[in-house]
């Protein structure tokens, strides 16, 4: 597969290829088999790296593939009943510095706005603490991120973002209420300086639906490919 250059100038190629396919079967796809896809895509090392060098740290490659580790989907935490539960996300990885866990990132992806996606996410990353907390290594902390990725054409139409926003909260208690906000990247609504940022094959999808919300032609030539799973599904 040939590599994509990273538009900020370091030039570092894209990872490891897996199946090929054409961004004509990306198009078309089921949602079910979309949402799957974007999973496996994003699941490789080379490309959550390029979504977090670029969303987080703007273009700069702060995060190196080979510092990711694969952390388990579900974290277990036990509730007040005593019983085991379970919160899963889409893609999750440990972010590795000096032999520790800098931190945990996670991914979450949405097509449609969701009004509850606040209270979803602090269940999420505080799920992930309670297991720091239930692991037999005490001295084993780090900080848990959550990104929320909109593919979807439109805006991100709710207004509840935080969890400021999803309730009427009493005057006496606002100064004392923690807010928990959400981190959004509206993939349709990215920008051109953005686009170029991105070195993985992220990079074409994102181009193809900010192209695709903008009415302008999207060509890929036939040398570019995205690599993912969807011909297995």
């Amino acid at each position: 597969m040939k590599s994509r250059s990273c538009g900020n100038g370091s030039g570092e190629a894209a990872g490891p290829a897996a199946e090929m396919i054409s961004v004509d079967s990306w198009k078309g796809g089921h949602m079910g088999k979309k949402d799957m896809a974007e999973k496996l895509l994003e699941d490789y090392p080379d490309v959550f790296a390029d979504i977090v060098n670029v969303l987080l740290f703007d273009g700069k490659q702060e995060v190196r593939s080979e510092e990711l580790a694969q952390s388990g989907l579900r974290s277990q935490f036990k509730a007040d009943s005593g019983r085991m539960h379970e919160e899963e996300r889409d893609v999750a990885k440990y972010w590795m510095k000096n032999g520790r866990i800098a931190a945990l990132i996670g991914l979450e992806n949405q097509t449609e706005a969701d009004g509850d996606m606040p209270m979803r996410l602090i269940a999420y990353d505080g799920s992930s603490y309670k297991s720091q907390i239930l692991k037999r290594n005490k001295g084993e902390r780090y900080p848990v991120i959550t990104l929320v990725l909109h593919f979807g054409e439109g805006r991100w139409k709710s207004l509840k973002r935080s969890l400021r926003d999803m309730f009427l909260i009493p005057l006496g208690l606002r100064n004392c209420f923690e807010n928990y906000q959400m981190h959004l990247y509206e993939i349709a609504y990215l920008t051109e300086r953005q686009l170029k940022m991105f070195c993985s094959d992220f990079g074409i999808i994102a181009e193809y639906i900010v192209r695709k919300r903008k009415n302008e032609p999207f060509r890929l030539s036939q040398d570019r490919e995205i690599h993912s799973m969807w011909t297995r599904l």
